[in-house]
């Protein structure tokens, strides 16, 4: 992009660390993963559309089912994003976004 252009990624409202701190309130640990001592990341993508709304969720990289399905229920109620921008508009766009589990 040329840099006059006023393009801008879709962000959760109050960036990266409202985000992790939504997940983290937010995800349940499966306990098929506890009892198995599962760690790792499940890479999810969604879109965010121009209004701001999430949609399409899809996990590009999973763990396990349970796992999985945890990401998807968390992010399908998250609060809608800030948009992606493209000269200045709302547009739809991609967001990826990588949730990990670890147990403590």
């Amino acid at each position: 992009f040329p840099s006059h252009d006023s393009s801008t990624n879709a962000e959760y409202v109050g960036g990266m660390p409202e985000l992790f701190k939504f997940l983290a309130t937010h995800i349940i640990y499966p306990q098929v993963c506890i009892e198995n001592n599962i760690q790792g990341k499940v890479y999810a993508r969604f879109k965010v559309k121009a209004s701001g709304e999430i949609s399409d969720i899809k996990i590009v990289r999973g763990l396990l089912l349970e796992a999985d399905e945890e990401v998807i229920r968390v992010i399908s109620y998250m609060p809608d994003f800030e948009p992606a921008t493209c000269q200045g508009k709302p547009v739809d766009s991609y967001y990826f976004l990588p949730v990990s589990f670890t147990l403590e």
